[in-house]
């Protein structure tokens, strides 16, 4: 990564408290959605477990 971008995240996110990440409010709520994972069963490592796990806690 070139540590350069804009995401919209959950609010939980900031509980992961990376650094030199700054989080920002939007002025009005934007629309529920509902999110998924997806992965390959057959190539599933150990980064894609700690993923799934952190996606699991949100």
């Amino acid at each position: 990564a070139a540590g350069l971008g804009v995401s919209l995240v959950p609010e939980s996110m900031r509980q992961l408290a990376l650094s030199g990440v700054v989080f920002k409010h939007l002025k009005s709520p934007p629309p529920m959605i509902g999110l998924a994972a997806a992965w390959n069963a057959s190539a599933f490592s150990a980064p894609a477990s700690n993923f799934l796990a952190l996606v699991k806690m949100l």
